[in-house]
Order: C-alpha cells, then sequence, then structure tokens
C-alpha cells in the first residue's frame, strides 16, 4: 500500500537526527512538505535526495523559549502559503534516571518543558493558527514511550512527563474527534538514537548507573530483545498521519517488539 501525503504540510519536531530525521525523510517521500524544527544544527550535506530537499523547510530554534512554538508555526506558514495539515511531535529529552527523591528542581523543569509542554503550545498553535480547526482536518502524532504506559526503569521526571503525554494525547483525539483532527501517540522501545548517548554518565550516581547499563547496548533492550530502529517509528508514525489510518485516533501504539506486553 502506497501512503501518499501529496500536498499536505507537516511540521515535525527534532528533525536533524534520529526518529525526526527518519520520519522527515518519509514524509517527503510520501509527498509532503516538511518544516522541520530542531534545537541541533541539520547535518550538511542534507541527507535527502535533491527534489525531496526542495521541499524541505529547516528551522533552528529552542522551542522552550518564550513564544517560540508559536513562532514556529507561523513560519511554517509564512513558508508554505498552506494551513499544516501534520503535527509530528517527536523532540524529547531523557532525564538521567532519577527517582523521585534525587529529582532536582532544575531536571524536573527542563524534562516537562521539552516532553510536555512544548508539544501541548505546538497542539494549540497548529489547532489555531495552523488552520486546523478552521479546516476541519488534521492529524497530530505524539512520540510517547514505554515509560508512558508503565512505571518503567526511566527516571522519575522523565516517566511523568510521559505519562502526560499520553494523558493529553486522549484528551485532544476525544475533544476534536468531531472536528476531524485526529490525535495519536506512538510509544518507542528501546530504539538506537542519539537520546541515549545524551545521557552523560559522569552526572549519574552509582544507583542510575545500575539501572541505567543495560541501555548502553544499542543492540538490545534491557529485557534482551532487539533494539528498535528510527525507521520502525517513524513507519508506525507515517500511517497514523495518512488517510489509511483516517478512522484511527486517540490510540496508543506501542512500537517495542512486546516489550510493554510483560
Amino acid at each position: 500500500m502506497t501512503w501518499n501525503l501529496e500536498g499536505k504540510v507537516a511540521i515535525v519536531t527534532g528533525c536533524a537526527s534520529g526518529i525526526g530525521l527518519t520520519t522527515t525523510r518519509l514524509y517527503l517521500e510520501a509527498g509532503a512538505r516538511v518544516f522541520g524544527i530542531d534545537i541541533s544544527p541539520f547535518p550538511e550535506p542534507s541527507p535527502f535526495s535533491k527534489a525531496h530537499s526542495h521541499h524541505f523547510y529547516f528551522h533552528r530554534a529552542d522551542l522552550t523559549t518564550p513564544g517560540a512554538c508559536e513562532k514556529s508555526v507561523n513560519q511554517c506558514l509564512s513558508k508554505t502559503g498552506k494551513k499544516i495539515d501534520i503535527l509530528a511531535n517527536v523532540a524529547g529529552i531523557m532525564d538521567s534516571f532519577e527517582a523521585v527523591h534525587k529529582t532536582k528542581d532544575t531536571t524536573w523543569d527542563r524534562v516537562i518543558s521539552v516532553n510536555t509542554t512544548v508539544p501541548m503550545k505546538l497542539m494549540r498553535a497548529v489547532l489555531n493558527d495552523g488552520g486546523m480547526l478552521e479546516q476541519k482536518s488534521g492529524q497530530i502524532i505524539n512520540v510517547a514511550s514505554k515509560a508512558g504506559i508503565s512505571g518503567a526503569a526511566a527516571g522519575f521526571a522523565y516517566t511523568a512527563s510521559k505519562h502526560a503525554l499520553i494523558g493529553m494525547t486522549k484528551q485532544a483525539a476525544w475533544r476534536y474527534h468531531h472536528d476531524g483532527i485526529r490525535v495519536n501517540a506512538v510509544c518507542p522501545g528501546g530504539v538506537a538514537t542519539n537520546i541515549k548517548s545524551s545521557i552523560k554518565s559522569e552526572n549519574l550516581d552509582q544507583e542510575s548507573l545500575d539501572i541505567l547499563k543495560p541501555f548502553h547496548d544499542l543492540n538490545h533492550t534491557p529485557d534482551g530483545g532487539q533494539t528498535i530502529s528510527p525507521e520502525d517509528i517513524a513507519n508506525a508514525i507515517l500511517f497514523l498521519s495518512v488517510d489509511a489510518s483516517r478512522n484511527v485516533s486517540g490510540i496508543i501504539v506501542p512500537v517495542d517488539n512486546a516489550w510493554s506486553a510483560v
């Protein structure tokens, strides 16, 4: 089956690497115009073909700064000249696997800001300024985590942020289902992306190091299963973005090779 996004405009956060970069590529290959946002620079040379690069717009921004989400959506509209059809909230950060009694205010604030508040602000902006409510159509896909459907081994702040994102997904799906707007979430398991390598081991105490140790193997999940590739997650995001999934809304899709089944 061909996933067709011809004529669609999509926003993808975290587009410079990992799941966000792969999602961007799949959207472009399906015919969408993509406005990618990332706090990091985009890789050079471009990993996209010349034909696809003409339909990609990169916007470097720290979305946690005041007004950045709204400005980014308006920038997308000015670049594409169209209303926004798809929002893929992919960007996220991890904590350092701290339990609540060791969670610092700075860690909590940063993780909640990136993983929960930014997706909320972007959802609000595409519904209003982005035109989804006006055009009575749109797809929003939030990338949560296995940690959002269980207690998991991740830290307190990260787990809380992903549980919140799932709650946001379900509430918004119900609230806007009469408006033709679908909202779903994908929950990756262990994925071979730089979100793991970005954890600074030198900042961890021994308890956190012991918890984190199994996660450092990018070829396997902590329970011995195979690590998921960014493309596995991006394919699920793509499916939730196309008309073939037109009656799928409010669902939480684990992509973790049955890790969450136990």
